[in-house]
């Protein structure tokens, strides 16, 4: 997802009373941040059934796409997104972080969320907090290096965007998690330095030799990091987490 400034601050005006307009003539449950081609609001619909979202990309092939799927979608910068009031329940920023520019610009689409939404968000992201661990092992996992993947937000930052919001009285109470545990080199994620950028998962017969595969990683690696934040004290995003992702290793949760 190529992600570029609005050229304009009435570009960002034109952007938001669209969405003003969408939000005010349409009953939607959520805003899925990023929603790319659709896979993240279909995967939302199946954690809370029933519910109805509306996808936001600034791809606008992505938008074509995700209509075309039958999904509501608006093109838009999510950085400049604004809404008045508390205009949905929830707010999802799947795989979405990553690919913004740089952690600052992650804090503004998180607070845009936690602004919108009235009950919960839900942040769900490669997790690169073993990078350097791998790295002195001369491994890598794939998605680590990506170009696409400018933003590489690791468990702490993702900790210090919600505490912000904690202190500003925008969430009651928020958690961070780690799913997709990966417990040695053999695993299809983990790929060799010398493998090119942009690879998708491991194939020996087209990438470089990975070695001592069986040997045992002696810290943490996993696939994914969750985040999720409870907006209004009613705490249902973690009993509806704890459903969704059984077994998830808890990082943190705030007092």
């Amino acid at each position: 997802m190529s992600v570029e400034a609005l050229s304009s601050v009435e570009d960002a005006r034109d952007q938001n009373r669209e969405f003003a307009r969408l939000l005010e003539i349409n009953a939607f449950d959520f805003i899925d941040f990023g929603c790319s081609i659709g896979g993240s609001i279909e995967q939302t619909m199946q954690i809370v059934p029933g519910a109805r979202g509306l996808g936001i990309d600034i791809d606008s092939k992505k938008i074509e796409a995700i209509r075309s799927a039958g999904h509501d979608a608006l093109e838009a910068d999510a950085r400049y997104l604004r809404a008045t009031g508390k205009q949905v329940r929830f707010a999802v920023l799947s795989h979405f972080l990553e690919h913004l520019p740089a952690v600052k610009d992650a804090n503004l689409c998180l607070r845009s969320a936690a602004e919108i939404a009235s009950e919960f968000v839900m942040v769900r992201q490669p997790s690169f907090d073993a990078d350097g661990y791998l790295f002195g092992k001369g491994l890598k996992t794939y998605w680590s290096d990506w170009h696409g993947h400018p933003n590489r937000m690791t468990s702490l930052e993702l900790q210090l965007a919600f505490e912000d919001l904690l202190k500003r009285g925008l969430v009651k109470k928020y958690g961070i998690y780690q799913t997709g545990k990966i417990t040695n080199a053999r695993h299809s994620a983990i790929h060799p330095l010398a493998s090119p950028q942009d690879q998708g998962g491991y194939d020996k017969a087209i990438h470089p030799v990975k070695k001592a595969t069986r040997l045992p990683f002696n810290q943490p690696v996993f696939k994914e990091v969750h985040a999720i934040a409870d907006l209004d004290g009613g705490g249902y995003v973690f009993d509806l987490f704890a459903k969704a992702f059984p077994g998830a290793n808890c990082l943190y949760v705030s007092p």
